[in-house]
């Protein structure tokens, strides 16, 4: 039984005030659930009572002292019990004669007497959770907490939408480059709406060149195209392979313009359909000549050499088309591999308008990159000298723009920094002077067209020498080589009208060739000079920085 003593120092409790006679005189306070157990009986023979299980105490409010009945005082004798047990699970009433100590409960709960258990295998234990936080109605004068507000105002989003009709960011600033860019898209448009009819002449040019190439083999090899002497169907060969060479070449032409409106950014479909033009044009007569001469391969000798000159035209028209595009491109794929100081943001509407008429003596307060709460009190502006040529700026000179967002007085600002100090400030890596730069080039690479056609018809004629030349030189090395059976027929046959003739349109007569490559050699030679010039205006630009 729980054991409760008073100390010596505590007075002792006054009859009179002590508890009732019984019980029932008085109705207790108010008390929290209390303990089951059972008082010890002085019977050794009593059966013990078996303890209830414990309930879970309920969360408990601060209660007012309560009286909890105690052992009998020192003073007194203990009382007998009665002999009949009490039941099992209840706790018999006090005898009345026993008073009651008044005991005032601390502030917390009291603590529960120890009862023996059976043993029960330890839960598994559980993870920590946060305390929830109190409602604020579980009080009656509880104040709700308030959260403060950011001092940092957050950004809100507009609610107008951005006009369509607002410049792409993507395209130039200045009203030229934006009409010529604007151009290229327009012409990209048309490119990509007639890609559904250029896949279907594709396929129709495919299949019918296939059937055409096929005749021609079948009608060269199987009908002995080479030798008509004696053969009674010599005429109608003839015309069917003539008919089929024209169907081979035209599928050629159509199939490679179809392509190129397909795959227009590839740059390697020039150099494919120029290749094959060269073959068509050069390599096929000597082909056919090897087979044999006759009016069927002189037939379809002349349809190759016009078809391959064609194919070689075509690509050098896609050849010049991709050289511009990427003279075009090239100031922003400088970019991209240089530019590193600085940030390429898109600049203020009101910088947009200025930037409008920028060209390629715009200073640099006139680009698309200033902006203008630097602007004011920028010692380059205030110089009216380009950064450039101030050796410092915005996008370079980081402790400059840290005086004039700090406010500092402008001699304060004008001092010198690590960047002034240097010497040689990062212009090839700087957005603005690389745009300074891009309509330089902008402005000096559509010359490059005209440069190389002047240089084209200037060194013609030493190019006309040299190229005689070398033919004869190719003419002796390749007979040398080469074995022709008509080396064995008479003189006469040789010279005679129809064999000229038969020559003339089954492999061209020598000058004619001559002429014809001629001409495709110096186009070529005009191409690769206009690309070595392109690329010296590069380099003079964005690397020597002329």
């Amino acid at each position: 039984m729980p054991n409760f003593q008073l100390s010596d120092e505590d007075p002792a409790p006054e009859s009179s005030k002590a508890a009732p006679a019984s019980p029932s005189d008085a109705a207790p306070p108010v008390s929290p659930p209390k303990p089951s157990f059972q008082l010890a009986d002085s019977s050794p023979s009593a059966p013990q009572p078996t303890p209830s299980p414990t309930p879970p105490a309920p969360p408990l409010k601060r209660p007012a002292p309560a009286v909890i009945p105690g052992p009998p005082l020192p003073t007194q004798s203990a009382p007998t019990p009665s002999s009949t047990p009490a039941p099992q699970g209840q706790v018999p009433p006090r005898p009345a004669n026993v008073p009651t100590p008044s005991v005032p409960m601390p502030g917390a709960a009291a603590p529960r007497p120890v009862v023996p258990t059976h043993s029960a295998p330890p839960a598994a234990a559980r993870p920590l959770q946060p305390k929830p936080r109190p409602a604020a109605t579980g009080a009656p004068n509880a104040v709700p907490n308030t959260v403060p507000s950011p001092s940092i105002p957050l950004p809100t989003p507009s609610a107008a939408p951005v006009a369509a009709t607002e410049e792409h960011h993507d395209g130039p600033h200045d009203d030229f480059s934006r009409k010529i860019w604007g151009m290229g898209r327009s012409i990209k448009g048309v490119l990509d709406a007639l890609e559904g009819p250029a896949s279907w002449v594709l396929r129709v040019a495919f299949v019918a060149g296939l059937c055409a190439l096929a005749f021609v083999l079948a009608g060269t090899f199987l009908g002995k195209a080479g030798n008509l002497t004696g053969n009674p169907n010599a005429a109608a060969l003839t015309k069917n392979l003539s008919l089929a060479s024209q169907v081979l070449m035209w599928s050629l032409l159509a199939g490679s313009i179809a392509t190129i409106l397909l795959a227009y950014e590839d740059n390697r479909l020039g150099f494919f359909i120029g290749g094959l033009g060269l073959f068509c044009h050069f390599a096929m007569p000597l082909v056919l000549r090897n087979v044999g001469d006759s009016a069927a391969t002189s037939a379809m000798a002349m349809h190759f050499r016009h078809g391959g000159y064609l194919l070689v035209m075509i690509g050098l028209v896609k050849g010049v088309g991709d050289t511009a595009i990427w003279l075009w491109h090239l100031p922003e794929k400088m970019k991209e591999r240089h530019a590193n100081v600085g940030v390429s943001n898109r600049a203020e509407a009101k910088q947009r308008a200025v930037a409008r008429d920028a060209n390629m003596f715009s200073p640099c307060w006139k680009l698309p990159f200033c902006r203008e709460s630097i602007r004011k009190q920028c010692p380059a502006f205030l110089a009216k000298k380009t950064c450039w040529k101030f050796g410092r700026g915005c996008y370079c000179d980081e402790e400059m723009i840290s005086r004039i967002v700090r406010g500092e007085s402008i001699d304060l600002i004008k001092a010198p920094t690590r960047v002034s100090r240097q010497g040689k400030p990062p212009c090839g890596r700087c957005y603005i002077y690389l745009e300074h730069q891009t309509y330089k080039f902008r402005m000096f690479s559509p010359l490059a067209l005209p440069v190389t056609v002047l240089a084209t018809w200037l060194i013609w004629p030493l190019y006309t020498n040299v190229f005689a030349a070398g033919n004869k030189a190719f003419e002796s090395v390749w007979k040398s080589l080469s074995f022709n059976s008509s080396k064995l027929t008479p003189d006469s046959l040789k010279t005679s009208s129809d064999a000229v003739k038969a020559a003339a349109d089954l492999g061209g007569s020598p000058e004619q060739v001559a002429y014809i490559a001629q001409n495709m050699f110096g186009v070529l030679l005009g191409f690769m000079v206009l690309i070595y010039l392109s690329k010296g205006i590069e380099w003079a630009i964005f690397k020597a920085k002329l």
